[in-house]
């Protein structure tokens, strides 16, 4: 399988900046809802603490990873947004291409 893997500023809580990992499943949700398909980020079928320390949120195509902020490593850290389909990485690719975001 394709896999993508999308590392974005996590954000700092409390500044008003909007975190660029948001912006991602903005974008990705667009352009599922554009195609016609379900949102790719509807709404996570688990979630809780990641085993690395952070916190994940589990898609049925994607994964999105957000460090802890408790630990005040967001801007080092980053979030990753990681594909679990095809469909994911697909997405993922697009979303990340249309706002100037590299993938891995």
């Amino acid at each position: 399988m394709n896999t993508v893997t999308v590392h974005a500023a996590a954000g700092v809580p409390g500044s008003g900046v909007r975190p660029e990992w948001l912006a991602v499943i903005h974008e990705a949700n667009q352009i599922t809802e554009e195609a016609g398909e379900r949102p790719m980020f509807a709404g996570p079928i688990s979630s809780g603490p990641w085993w690395a320390g952070g916190f994940v949120e589990e898609y049925p195509d994607a994964r999105a990873i957000v460090p802890d902020p408790e630990r005040g490593r967001q801007v080092a850290e980053g979030a990753l947004l990681v594909s679990k389909t095809e469909r994911g990485a697909r997405v993922l690719r697009q979303a990340a291409h249309a706002l100037g975001i590299r993938t891995d």
